[in-house]
């Protein structure tokens, strides 16, 4: 196909013939692998092979004529809040069978109460969110309560009971926790064996995937503390089940260590008169790929495979997974 874009239509070439798509139907544009897609209403994608150095005058013509557009892929990284670090979308994440899983659908986050009013705006005007579950404990939820968002459906999901590890952050001095800092390593290997097969757990990532084929419009927003161990865990079980390949699972789980890197050194430098305890700071601040290594094992030697913990533990059948691909790709 070639491409000669005006404001209100595209004009291509297509098996020899000159058709046209109206810029006012389409809601989703970007740029992959040196092609512009363009997303219609009705999910039809159209490829063009374009230069990249033109993609932000082609969206900035597109923005003029369908303000609602929405450009770009963010693939799972960070959605610029201010006051959210580790809140990412998934839009644009490809699958094995080459499907994109579309924007402003799928978005895993870490706690919410620090939210900015400006944060919040964002959240429910540019993506349209609708749905939230909270997989933190009940204390967690106590203590930090998310914010109330109108219209917003809120949900709890708890992955796990409170941690000592999850004190770390606000009270290095309590009772037990240099010690739990002594045992984090050995206390996050732990964490992900229990997050995929106890039954708590598998309960959880359960309810989790019920909540998700109930919501069928807007943004489905599911977090934890950090964002990167329950909330890990629960895109890992989507995204496998969306079709999205094992080492792209990987890479999408280890950019939390890069978001929450701040938080990382903030704890450092209350601990820096204890250097001893900086390897536990490390285990437990980090998305170790170890850790997620750690989950993978688990469910290979308790189901085989993830599909076979998909619908054996999580009891998802065939038609609830094609449900999920067909809502949430295009």
């Amino acid at each position: 196909m070639a491409l000669e874009h005006s404001l209100e239509r595209i004009t291509y070439i297509n098996n020899g013939k000159k058709e046209q798509l109206q810029v006012a139907d389409l809601i989703w544009a970007f740029y992959h692998q040196n092609g512009l897609y363009l997303i219609s209403k009705e999910h039809h994608i159209y490829v063009f092979e374009i230069n990249k150095d033109k993609v932000d005058s082609i969206y900035e013509a597109l923005h003029k004529s369908n303000p609602s557009i929405y450009t770009g892929a963010l693939k799972g990284h960070r959605i610029g809040l201010r006051s959210l670090p580790n809140t990412r979308d998934y839009g644009g994440m490809q699958t094995t069978d080459g499907r994109f899983i579309l924007p402003k659908k799928l978005i895993r986050s870490g706690e919410l109460h620090k939210a900015s009013k400006e944060d919040k705006k964002t959240l429910l005007n540019e993506y349209d969110l609708k749905t939230i579950v909270d997989l933190r404990s009940e204390v967690e939820r106590l203590l930090q309560p998310d914010p109330i968002m109108l219209p917003v459906m809120h949900y709890d999901d708890t992955a796990r009971e409170l941690s000592e590890l999850d004190l770390l952050q606000h009270d290095l001095k309590a009772k037990g926790i240099t010690g739990t800092l002594s045992e984090a390593k050995e206390l996050m290997e732990k964490l992900y064996e229990d997050l995929v097969v106890s039954k708590q757990g598998i309960n959880c990532y359960k309810k989790l995937f019920r909540i998700l084929l109930d919501h069928e419009e807007g943004a489905f927003l599911w977090h934890c503390t950090q964002g990167k161990d329950r909330t890990g865990i629960g895109a890992m079980l989507i995204l496998s089940a969306l079709g999205v390949s094992k080492e792209d699972i990987y890479k999408d789980y280890e950019q939390s260590s890069l978001y929450l890197k701040g938080q990382k050194e903030d704890l450092l430098l209350k601990c820096e008169k204890h250097p001893e305890w900086k390897e536990g700071v490390d285990a437990w601040c980090e998305a170790k790929k170890k850790y997620l290594d750690i989950a993978y094992e688990n469910i290979k030697d308790a189901y085989g495979s993830v599909d076979r913990y998909l619908k054996e533990a999580l009891e998802l059948s065939q038609e609830d997974i094609t449900t999920l691909q067909d809502r949430l790709l295009v």
